[in-house]
């Protein structure tokens, strides 16, 4: 998937639950999305790299994680 084609959502837009479970990724850790026993996307935990800037809003020491549809 090219920058121009991926897909972004707020954080914010999603309920409490899913945020908590996506602000405890780790490194390589990964939350797996299904629908109906199917996997449908992949949300993977990255590293904040010292000195990089954070999204606007996210605490410093939250993970970082890209939303990946399944397949891509």
């Amino acid at each position: 998937m090219t920058d121009e084609h991926i897909a972004r959502i707020d954080v914010t837009r999603l309920p409490d639950d899913v945020v908590a479970l996506i602000d405890r990724l780790g490194p390589g850790d990964e939350l797996v999305i299904t629908r109906d026993g199917e996997v449908i996307a992949t949300i993977s935990g990255g590293v904040v790299e010292e000195g990089a800037a954070a999204a606007a809003g996210a605490p410093a020491d939250s993970a970082s994680a890209t939303a990946a549809r399944s397949g891509a």
